[in-house]
C-alpha cells in the first residue's frame, strides 16, 4: 500500500502518500509518536524513520487500534525488546479488535433480523 520512502519529505507529501490530514500528522507529533525536523523556512521535514513510523501508525489506526495501544506498542519497539515481543503485542491487540468487531457484527445481524421480522409482521397485519 505504501510508496517507497524518500530520505526527507514535507508534510504535504505524507498526506498524499498515506491519505491522512496534516492535522493528524501534527497530532501524532504532538503525542510524541513521530518526530519532525525543521527546514530553513521552519517547515516540518520527516526523515525515513519518521515516515516508516507514520506508515505503521496509519496502518494500526486503520485496523482500529487506539492511540494509547499504538503508543504502548511503539514504546515496546523503542525499548530494545526483541522484535517478536512487539509483534506479539500488536497481534494480541489486533486479535482483540477482530473479536470486538465480530461481536459488533453479530449484534448488528441480530438487529437486522429483528427489524426484518418486525417488518414482515407489520406487512402481514396490513394485508389482513
Amino acid at each position: 500500500m505504501h510508496l517507497s520512502i524518500q530520505s526527507r519529505v514535507q508534510i504535504s507529501a505524507l498526506t498524499r502518500r498515506y491519505g491522512v490530514s496534516p492535522r493528524a500528522i501534527r497530532f501524532y507529533e504532538e503525542e510524541g509518536l513521530i518526530t519532525a525536523a525543521r527546514d530553513r523556512q521552519n517547515r516540518r521535514i520527516y526523515d525515513a524513520d519518521a515516515q516508516a513510523r507514520l506508515a505503521q501508525i496509519v496502518d494500526l489506526r486503520r485496523c482500529g487500534l487506539s492511540i494509547p495501544e499504538i503508543r504502548e506498542g511503539l514504546e515496546l519497539q523503542d525499548s530494545g525488546a526483541p522484535p517478536e515481543n512487539n509483534l506479539d503485542y500488536v497481534l494480541r491487540r489486533l486479535r482483540n479488535r477482530r473479536n470486538q468487531v465480530s461481536a459488533e457484527l453479530e449484534a448488528l445481524d441480530r438487529q437486522i433480523e429483528t427489524l426484518a421480522r418486525d417488518g414482515r409482521q407489520l406487512r402481514a397485519r396490513r394485508v389482513v
